[in-house]
């Protein structure tokens, strides 16, 4: 997906501005006051289409262009409109536990299928004929859209009222809106990552009132939900218990895997033992990683394979790198190591994002880093004098960094849409000038959009990227 420019006509009732997008990345600067953060705020409801909150704004209409789609522009009156279409729908649809989606399906299917002259009042004599064709109506719709019969009823009698006021079915301004979601659905295959410039207070409320703190936990835990949805997360406070989640089941899933893969080493080599296979050497066996089979040997327990067995695999590979002829038996060993080295290459694969994760987070941590226990599967943090640090021991700052990172690195498959007011927040200046390249670095992050007062943040590969809001206004 590509954004190549981002329109806001009559912000404050006086400004138009015309904001230029390249490679999906954006750092907008200028003095306090200007609009940085409104600006960056209406993006983030545009692409994330909470529309109740871009109302709220003071505009006349926004435009952006989407790569693959025309220029598309919404006025603000639609999203009036639109919201207003929805509260109506809701009142059907929120009872009856189906989607505006369907809503609208059926309402199409009823002008479809249903011609003005059958379209029948809900109240009728109980002897007119009209009363038995209304009921089939509605158990045809019922059929159709899998749906209650009470359900089929209220959204025939939604259409009914607007055809007898002569309404539109289908409002201007809300097909206007549904064809943005649509544009944005087929363009953004990810989720929108959001951090406002009011993700520091919760942690400054408990400092200031630490009395309160049981109770801000329970309301900041009952209210998370809804800063979350399938589309996007607003990071507005850093709890650790997500990223120590996320953490154990990526290392549960590799420690998972590597069991498997040696119970499934053992099956092969015997297989190769039966077969008298186990002393042939592969051609391809003249150099085996030592690194990586030291990670697999440490993970393997002492009972299966002491120390003294593991110092004569050692030798073996040592015999193997330096092109020594191997004795008879030295090569069912080496045959061994053949299949334990490529179980290790699939593990380090595999951890290959959580050591990216500790190694991005150890950049920005003082006095303390994070560890691999290779053996125990876990992730640790240590300080240089060897004490164990807890994740909600961290900083402000550092609680910041490990859970946008814990996101950006720890989910597979997931594309990332990274809005970020203030970055600079909690962040001393060597960590800021590190902060967003590292952010832009990731495979997973698809674009960036900040709004910052410190030249800091972009005084390296973003540079290019950066502009002066003042410079965007259209004169």
């Amino acid at each position: 997906m590509r954004i190549r420019y981002f329109e806001i006509k009559g912000l404050f009732g006086e400004v138009d501005l015309a904001i230029p997008i390249k490679d999906n990345r954006l750092v907008l600067v200028g003095y306090n006051g200007i609009g940085k953060s409104t600006v960056l705020n209406m993006f983030y409801y545009l692409l994330s289409r909470q529309w109740k909150k871009l109302v709220t704004q003071d505009f006349y209409s926004v435009c952006i262009c989407l790569n693959g789609h025309d220029e598309i522009e919404i006025l603000r009156s639609d999203v009036e409109i639109y919201i207003e279409s929805q509260l109506d729908r809701r009142r059907i649809s929120g009872r009856r536990r189906y989607s505006g989606k369907q809503f609208d399906e059926i309402l199409t299917f009823i002008d479809r299928e249903f011609p003005e002259t059958q379209l029948i009042p809900r109240h009728m004599p109980r002897n007119s004929t009209h009363r038995s064709d209304r009921y089939h109506a509605v158990e045809s719709i019922a059929s159709e859209f899998g749906i209650s019969m009470s359900a089929a009823d209220e959204v025939y009698a939604y259409y009914v009222t607007r055809s007898q006021k002569n309404l539109p079915l289908f409002d201007a301004s809300v097909t206007a809106i549904q064809e943005f979601e649509a544009a944005v659905d087929d363009s953004i295959k990810g989720r929108i990552l959001y951090l406002p410039t009011y993700r520091r207070i919760e942690r400054d409320v408990k400092d200031v009132f630490p009395e309160f703190e049981d109770e801000i936990r329970k309301k900041l835990q009952s209210r998370r939900g809804r800063f979350r949805s399938e589309t996007h997360i607003e990071l507005v406070e850093f709890g650790m218990d997500d990223v120590n989640e996320k953490i154990r089941q990526r290392l549960e899933n590799i420690r998972g895997y590597a069991l498997s893969q040696v119970n499934s080493l053992t099956s092969r080599y015997l297989r190769d033992v039966i077969r008298d296979e186990a002393s042939q050497l592969s051609s391809d066996t003249t150099k085996i990683d030592q690194i990586t089979l030291n990670a697999v040997l440490e993970k393997v327990d002492d009972q299966t394979l002491t120390d003294s067995d593991k110092e004569s695999l050692n030798e073996v590979v040592s015999k193997i790198n330096a092109g020594v002829p191997l004795e008879e038996n030295e090569k069912y060993i080496a045959h061994y190591v053949t299949y334990l080295s490529e179980v290790g290459l699939n593990i380090a694969r595999l951890e290959g994002s959580i050591r990216e994760f500790a190694r991005i987070c150890n950049g920005y941590l003082y006095g303390k880093k994070f560890f691999l226990d290779n053996k125990g599967y876990k992730l640790v943090i240590k300080r240089d004098s060897g004490r164990d640090v807890d994740l909600e021991q961290l900083s402000s700052g550092e609680k910041q960094i490990v859970s946008l990172f814990s996101h950006l690195l720890l989910e597979d498959g997931v594309d990332n849409y990274v809005i970020i007011d203030e970055p600079e927040l909690s962040l001393s200046v060597d960590w800021q000038q590190n902060f967003l390249e590292d952010i832009s670095a990731m495979p997973s992050c698809k674009l960036i959009f900040a709004v910052t007062h410190s030249p800091f943040i972009y005084e390296n590969s973003l540079d290019d990227y950066a502009i002066d809001l003042l410079e965007c206004e259209v004169r």
